[in-house]
């Protein structure tokens, strides 16, 4: 029988083989108490087991009820301190039941490991959906595979645009994808716009796929592993950054039990943070070529941080900052059971098996389940132009009495040398202007552009209404460009050189109820459609990639300078426009 002493340690009358740390009074948050200072986490409550769950774990874990699965001959990474240990993974329902010496217990059906390493799934603190151009859903087709399940999305933009229900938009998916609703950390977010301006180079059509000799036989889960070498190092990178050894570690015991307090910023948090600070966010092409935090693990132990160290950063760390640790982030009794088996640690390869709450979700790099989400009409209402909008709306005004020969006012675009734009106030003295009204117009051989922003009756807070300025930076010589801008209050960002073809622009995006498009006397040359509530497309992620190509294309053979310019300009909203006067 288990005493209340062996139960507190974490063991079961069964002996040391065995490990569970399950609590002995059942509840909805399993005994849990948000740790002071943690991000509050919207739509967390769920996640939780429940007293009747608990209970059927606890049978588990005592040997008294056989388990649903069990992930056995695995190398388990102890994320708390850095440890590898042969262990089999218990699991029933959601949830991981027990964690166990190998051969201590068994279960219905079995998932040989052996000659691989278990992880927990990556948690993504940093993401807004709506910056990948994706649904939720479509997003989980590409993120999953490469081992992220839980992603705590900022929806500070669509709620600005949409107020709750656009939160909701962003988090709501049937896939095995785990969406929850949290505000920033402002530690973990750059000041800029989260999209960098540097495009990446075209890279093959498909998701990766592992390119190992053997691979994982998960049919009903029932077959068993091709036997590989045992797992000796295995380990992608250099050796540890000072500060990044076992005693800088979080965690001092086994890490099997429960989370202990946080500890203090270290020397890895820091250099954490700014490795996904240049990492150029989370657009749609760096996704779908570089990978998601698979590819932010694998450049932290090529930078050398010890790759332990960076597999923690991506699962029990962001867990802990927003008090999910008694669910996410650790391969410990009475978590979630989402899991990754690889065959390298920070290795290039995706995961061979994603498991997400204990359901097979990818393999290979490809995702085991269709996006079958449904978008609600009103993210689709049509989007309409301001009444009476036409070519003439976007001439410049006059300068004031009294100001003729100032110059006027335009917005420049500038990159960083960590290329991330942002935009300031110059005077410039437009060469062209109309001698009967004294209207300024653009100077396309200048870099002088015409930009306007149009605000659409969608948005019923504030009337219609078009206000036009210039801008530099931007390296059209003939055309225009239009896109809906990703952040509120949700204006058409129109740049040309020219009004008609402005004009065109504008038609074209509220015919295709928002995305980006490209235009060039009178004719569309390329657009990319995002009607869901003007931010995102309800395509494929394939095609959506497909069509991002096509107008960035477009516009360079224009003459913008920008590698990505619609991923550039769309985050900057009424940073584009500047009054002329």
């Amino acid at each position: 029988m288990t005493t209340e002493r062996d139960r507190q340690q974490g063991w079961s009358a069964r002996g040391p083989e065995l490990v569970t740390c399950l609590p002995e009074r059942p509840s909805a948050g399993h005994g849990h108490r948000p740790r002071p200072g943690a991000v509050a986490v919207h739509g967390a409550a769920g996640l939780a087991p429940s007293p009747a769950e608990l209970q059927r774990l606890r049978r588990v874990a005592d040997g008294q009820e056989e388990a649903d699965l069990i992930v056995h001959g695995g190398t388990l990474v102890v994320v708390h301190t850095g440890e590898l240990q042969r262990r089999d993974l218990l699991i029933v329902g959601r949830f991981i039941a027990a964690v166990t010496r190998p051969g201590a217990l068994g279960a219905r059906r079995g998932l040989d490991a052996s000659g691989r390493y278990l992880l927990p799934a990556y948690v993504d603190e940093r993401i807004q959906v709506e910056q990948t151009l994706l649904t939720p859903g479509e997003l989980a087709r590409v993120v999953v595979p490469r081992g992220t399940v839980t992603l705590l999305a900022d929806t500070s933009r669509l709620t600005g645009l949409y107020g709750p229900r656009g939160g909701q938009l962003a988090t709501a998916t049937r896939t095995p994808m785990r969406l929850l609703e949290a505000p920033s950390v402002p530690s973990a977010i750059p000041p800029m716009p989260a999209v960098r301006a540097a495009m990446v180079p075209r890279q093959p059509v498909s998701l990766p796929e592992s390119a190992g000799e053997t691979s994982l036989d998960v049919t009903g889960m029932a077959g068993t592993l091709p036997v590989g070498p045992e797992p000796t190092g295995g380990l992608a990178g250099a050796g540890p950054l000072p500060g990044s050894g076992p005693a800088s570690r979080l965690g001092a015991g086994s890490g099997l039990g429960p989370a202990s307090p946080p500890a203090g910023r270290t020397a890895d948090d820091d250099a954490w943070e700014a490795l996904l600070d240049a990492s150029g966010g989370r657009s749609l092409i760096d996704l779908v070529v570089h990978g998601h935090l698979d590819r932010d693990v694998r450049r932290a132990a090529r930078a050398g941080m010890d790759p332990m160290t960076a597999v923690r950063m991506a699962t029990l760390t962001p867990a802990r900052r927003h008090g999910l640790d008694h669910l996410l982030g650790s391969l410990t009794p009475a978590r979630l059971a989402d899991i990754q088996i690889v065959s390298e640690i920070a290795g290039p390869r995706p995961p061979e098996v994603v498991l997400s709450g204990g359901r097979l979700a990818a393999e290979r790099g490809r995702p085991l389940f269709d996006n079958l989400d449904v978008v609600p009409a009103w993210a689709r209402e049509r989007l309409s132009l301001p009444s009476g909008l036409h070519g003439g709306s976007f001439t410049v005004p006059a300068a004031p009495v009294g100001t003729a020969g100032r110059g006027v006012n335009a917005a420049e675009l500038r990159i960083t040398q960590d290329d991330y734009p942002y935009v300031e106030s110059v005077v410039v003295r437009p060469a062209t202007v109309d001698g009967a009204t004294g209207c300024p117009g653009a100077d396309p051989e200048r870099d002088l552009l015409k930009v306007a922003l149009v605000t659409c009756r969608v948005h019923r807070d504030r009337p219609a209404g078009t206000r036009a300025g210039f801008i530099r930076g931007i390296g059209l010589r003939q055309g225009a460009i239009g896109m809906t801008t990703s952040v509120a209050p949700g204006d058409l960002a129109i740049i040309g050189a020219g009004d008609h073809d402005m004009m065109t622009a504008a038609r074209a995006l509220e015919g295709m109820g928002g995305g980006f498009v490209v235009v060039d006397r009178g004719w569309v040359l390329a657009a990319c459609p995002l009607p869901v509530a003007g931010v995102m497309s309800d395509a494929p992620w394939d095609a959506v990639r497909d069509q991002l190509d096509g107008v960035d294309a477009a516009a360079a053979a224009l003459g913008c300078t920008l590698a990505a310019p619609f991923l550039t300009l769309a985050p900057l909203g009424q940073r584009l426009y500047h009054p002329p006067f």
